[in-house]
């Protein structure tokens, strides 16, 4: 249990400190409309609102097994992590121009790592 729940930790707080490093760069980018901008700074708080929630459930109710918190954390992955995907398969010359397919590797890679903790999670719970 407490090596998927630091898989799924090492994910929560990857995508969080992933918006924070990019904040900066996109607010000072002028070729952004200024409501783009402001729409930006009010996606950061709620990824950091989510990636919060996501903490507490990993290690609050899913250490005791809660299976409720499993099946809320599991939204939680799929959401926060598959919208990089929906935004890049909805608009794809949208994506970063310069490390796209560094950016495209690093999700891939969170959203593995995600999916092997949430895996693990499952059979631990019995739901496998």
């Amino acid at each position: 249990m407490i090596a998927a729940s630091w898989l799924l930790t090492i994910t929560a707080l990857g995508q969080l400190l992933g918006y924070w490093f990019a904040l900066p760069r996109h607010i000072a980018d002028l070729t952004w409309p200024t409501h783009a901008r402001f729409h930006l700074i009010q996606t950061v708080f709620w990824i950091t609102g989510l990636s919060i929630a996501m903490l507490i459930l990993i290690w609050q109710p899913l250490q005791r097994q809660e299976q409720w918190s499993f099946w809320t954390l599991l939204a939680l992955v799929l959401f926060a992590q598959g919208s990089y995907f929906f935004a890049v398969a909805a608009l794809p010359k949208g994506r970063p121009p310069s490390r796209g397919n560094l950016y495209d590797w690093a999700l891939s890679l969170v959203f593995l790592i995600s999916a092997i903790g949430l895996g693990w999670m499952a059979k631990i719970l019995g739901l496998l």
